[in-house]
This record gives C-alpha cells, structure tokens and sequence, in this order.
C-alpha cells in the first residue's frame, strides 16, 4: 500500500512514458470502444457526466498529438465540450508530454519517429539526386552523338549546334522560372511534373523525324530538367536543417560525376544502340526519382516534413487573388522572353555567317530586343521588382562585372572544347563513339575534380593566384593545341585535353570564391541566379563558335581552327583576372 500512495513524481521518466504509451493508451482505447458501445444513434449520456467534462479544462497539445499518434479515439461530447480523458492518463500526461510524440502505426518506442524521420530525409535526397543529375547528364551524353545525328539526319554536322543551343538557352530561362513556380505553387507538384516532362521529350526525341522536332523535344528536355534542381533543393535544404552542406555536398557529386561520365556513357550508347539510346536511358533515373519521390518528398511549398507519403502536409493555396500578382513580380516575364529572343537572334546571325546567304536581317533584330531588355530591366528594378538580369548592378560594381565576364569566357572555352573534340575525333582520327568518350573523360573528369582540390589553396591565398593559374592553364592548353600535329598521339591529346579541363574547374571555384566576398549576403540569390546565367551564355557562345568551326570541312585543319578559337577567350580570361581586386571594397564606397 505505501508503494500505491508514493508520489507520481517519483516515477522514472522512461518508465512514465511506457506507461502512458503503453497500458494507460489501451486502457483508453477499451475504454473508448465501451462508450461507443453504449451510445446508440438517439442516446446521449447522462447530463451530469457532460457538465463535468465540460468543467474540466481540455488536454494539452502535446497530450493530444500523443493520443492521435497511438491510435486512440476520443469521444466527442457535445459543442464546446472537451473529450474525457482517464484519470491515469491524465496523471502520467505530464511526463509523455516531456518526451517527442511517436509517429508511425507501429509500437511506439523512444527513437522510433527520428529514425524514421532520419529514414525519410534520406529517400528524398536519393529521389532529387537521381532527378537533379538528369540536366547535366543530358547536356554531357549528346556531345559523342553529334556525328551520328548528323548522318541519320543528313545535314551538316554544324547545324546541329542548335541542338545544343536549344538546350542550354531552355535551362537558362527555365531553371529561375521554375524555381520561383515551386515557391509559391509547390514543390512536390513542380518535381514531378518536370520528372513527367523529362520522360515525355525522351519517349518523343527518337522518333523525331526531323531535326527541328529533334531540337524541340530538347527544348522540353531542358525545361523538364530545370525544374528538378531548384524544387528538389528547396526541399532538401528544409529537410537537413543543421545538415545542409553534407547534403549538398552529396546532390554535388552526383551532378558533377553525370557530367563528367556523361561523354564517356553516351558513347557507350551510341556505340550499342544509336543515338536513340541516349534518350531511352533516361527512363532508368526518371523511373527511381519518381518512385522514391512519392514516398519522401514533401507536399508544402515550404515543408520539410514528410510523413512517408501517407499524411502530406497541404500545399499553399495559390489561387488567392495575390498569387498571379506576386508570381508576375517575382518572374519578369518580359525580361526573360527579351532575353531569350536576343539570344536566339544573335545565335541565328553569328550561324548564318557560315551560310552562303547569311541572314542579314538577324542581327539588327538582336541588337533591337538588345535594346529593348536593357530598357525593361531598368523599369523593373526601378519599380522594385526582381529583375531577370540586374543590369543596373552590373553598371556600378565592376568587380562583379568582371566576375560573370570571366565566366563566361571559361564556359565559352570550355563548351568548345567539349563539343568539338568529339567531332574531331570521331570524323577525323575516326574513333568509335566509345573510344572518344572515353578521351572526352579527360576534359570532364580533370574539370570535376579540380575544383575541390584548389578549395585549400583559395582559402589559404585568396581567389587571384588561382584565377591566374586557371587562366594560364587554359592559356597554355589552346597554344599547346595548336602546336601538335595532327597525327600527335592520343595519349598527348589526353594530357592537354586535361589542362583545359582543370582550368575550368579552379575557375569555377576560384570565381565563386570571388563572387561570395564581394556579394552582400542579402544579395547571395540574385548573384548566384545571374552567376548561373552567365554559364549558360558561355555555353551558348561556344555553340555559334563551334558552327563556324564545324561549318568547313572536317579535316586536320580542325584541330589548329579549335585552338585559334581557344586563344580568344584564354586572353579575355586574363585580362578579366586584371579588373578583380583580391578583396571587397569598403561598404561605405558601394
């Protein structure tokens, strides 16, 4: 007896909460079902019983979550009355109410809703690396595929630029937009309808039967694509919270190794089933995002939290008169339609150029829509809405300026260099799909692994010393080029194909380092959207350079045209290196 009059306080915590999870949670489930027994439709229970749960004040929330987390059921009384809960539950809600509520249907034991909350968050990264490698994959894969294309389709291989334009231009505009759209309707929605998008353009691509409808399921390729990376890293940054670098470390090298092997595997396609299989593959990645996406990835455009699939958290409402409105002023639109008009017209021009007719009339419609995006910008950011392309902020800050302009030069080079190599090789020295992706592994790999290498060496000495190596590098790479034969051995190749990718590497580290120090940290979103922009630039330039070059005859010749082309952006690179200080200026002078 003196044990059943001792104080509840004196009961160890782990044993209250087995109690309470335990026996006192099946004592009320009994206790539940009895008086549902005993309330027939027409029955109510006795007057005074429902005063005095009406007197008694209602559980706690954290009592409450714990009932609906083990499977109780309550009675409802009538309005405005609370449900009776027992009086040993009750007395033991103080110390569950000390521990976090179980989740899940199964037996409830200390731990079990964060190993599953562990398990969760890992299946969503899973689902949005396997979604997030899907752009750079396919950017990669088609580079060994160009000569094959160009056969089934007969036309000159230097036509088929636009297949690479089309793509890069799609994800430049395609990735803000999208982003933004994820915000404000939902990022679950947007994943998967960019997973369906991506799989549709790879079921449509093979059958293409012209390259116009080729160069039109790429378009939707890249607009698929680009909706994965914003959407799924939203999610993943909500979700690892405290844990966010190691996540995104992982999301890192799953999209650097897809690009890097991406030469290397389209090759091996292309050499077992044509350049159809490039798209075919895409299903295997489209297929285990989705399913690993319904299980993990969260429904609120905000949410982190995920139940497993079964109890979403509800989207934001979007149809609220506000929602048009706010994604209007977030999107510019206009801006982005200016700008990929400008682009495509001057990519137009700049191809025509190779053409025995060229199409004059191409480039004073991009100098006017030119023009026209300067102008629109300027009204945006002065009524205070989210420009697509800040160009009031490249005006006053050069440092920056000369930021995205170097990388766009490394870009330019770069894409050169990993586009028409592979036609070199396999029209020229006529390597199989196969062998020339796996030289191309040279440029991509060494571009993948440099930039965590130098991350030190940019840490200890500061971003210069490697902007001045990477710029040296590709410097020495274009001149080492253009000083081999062309019957120098395939191993010679592979070494100075190798300085041309390192040198894009250290740049990208080196300039983001850069970026970062002379960035406001209020202003780290815009900088990096344009920082991604200025990639794809880069990429597209190197598409009207890779025409002129493609557009003569593919012959020795071939390789001194590349490494002329190189030389440009090697020297620009150098001379950009110039304008960027080694640290910011003082807050008070910007």
């Amino acid at each position: 007896m003196e044990r059943d009059t001792a104080p509840r306080a004196a009961v160890r915590p782990d044993a209250a909460w087995r109690k309470a999870a335990g026996g006192d949670v099946a004592e009320d489930r009994r206790g539940a079902d009895d008086r549902r027994m005993r309330q027939a439709p027409g029955m109510e229970e006795r007057p005074g019983r429902t005063r005095e749960r009406s007197a008694e004040p209602g559980p706690s929330p954290a009592a409450t979550s714990h009932e609906a987390a083990a499977g109780t059921t309550g009675t409802a009384g009538t309005a405005g009355t609370a449900p009776k809960v027992p009086r040993r539950t009750r007395e033991a809600a103080p110390a569950a109410a000390a521990a976090p509520a179980p989740r899940g249907d199964g037996p409830v034991q200390p731990g079990h809703g964060a190993g599953r909350q562990a398990g969760t968050r890992g299946l969503l990264l899973a689902a949005v690396a396997f979604g997030a490698l899907l752009n750079p994959l396919n950017s990669s894969m088609i580079a060994v595929a160009l000569p094959a294309i160009a056969r089934d389709f007969r036309v000159p291989i230097g036509r088929l630029t636009w297949v690479i334009a089309a793509f890069y231009l799609a994800s430049a505009v395609g990735q803000p937009v999208m982003g933004k759209v994820a915000d404000l309707a939902g990022r679950r929605r947007i994943f998967f309808a960019g997973l369906a998008l991506v799989a549709l353009a790879s079921a449509v691509a093979p059958l293409a039967p012209t390259l116009g409808a080729l160069v039109a399921a790429r378009v939707l390729q890249a607009l698929g694509s680009s909706s994965l990376y914003p959407a799924g890293m939203a999610a993943v940054r909500d979700a690892f919270t405290g844990r966010t670098g190691q996540a995104l470390g992982i999301l890192a090298v799953f999209a650097s190794t897809s690009a890097a092997l991406g030469p290397s595997l389209g090759g091996f396609l292309v050499q077992a089933g044509g350049w159809q299989a490039l798209f075919y593959v895409n299903f295997v990645p489209v297929a285990l995002s989705m399913v690993l996406a319904s299980r993990a990835f969260p429904a609120g455009p905000g949410g982190a939290g995920s139940s497993g699939g079964r109890s979403p958290r509800p989207a934001a409402p979007t149809g609220r008169p506000g929602g048009l409105r706010e994604l209007g002023r977030r999107l510019d639109l206009p801006g982005m339609a200016l700008f990929a008009g400008t682009v495509a017209f001057g990519l137009a021009a700049l191809l025509s150029l190779s053409e025995p007719q060229p199409a004059w009339w191409t480039m004073p419609v991009a100098v006017l829509l030119a023009v026209a995006l300067a102008r629109w910008e300027g009204r945006v950011k002065a009524a205070g809405w989210e420009p697509f392309l800040d160009l009031e902020m490249l005006r006053r800050d050069r440092a920056r300026t000369a930021v995205y302009g170097a990388w766009i030069l490394s870009n330019l080079a770069f894409y050169t260099v990993f586009f028409g190599m592979p036609a070199y090789f396999e029209e020229v020295r006529h390597l199989d799909p196969r062998e020339s992706g796996l030289m191309m592994l040279s440029v991509a790999g060494f571009s993948s692994v440099a930039s965590p290498l130098v991350g030190r060496w940019v840490d200890r000495a500061g971003h210069r010393p490697a902007l001045w190596a990477a710029g040296l590098s590709l410097l020495a790479g274009a001149l080492a080029l253009l000083a081999v034969g062309p019957g120098a051995p395939l191993a010679v190749l592979f070494v100075v194909l190798a300085f041309l990718g390192a040198s894009n590497g250290v740049n990208n580290l080196a300039l983001q380092a850069a970026l970062y120090r002379f960035v406001p940290r209020e202003e780290t979103g815009a900088a990096s959207g344009l920082y991604m922009t200025c990639r794809y630039v880069g990429s597209i330039l190197s598409s009207s350079l890779l025409g002129l070059v493609l557009s003569g005859p593919l012959n020795a010749a071939m390789l001194r045209e590349l490494a002329v082309a190189l030389l440009v952006p090697a020297l620009g690179l150098l001379a950009f290196v110039r304008w960027i200080p080694a640290r910011p200026a003082p807050v008070a002078s910007r």
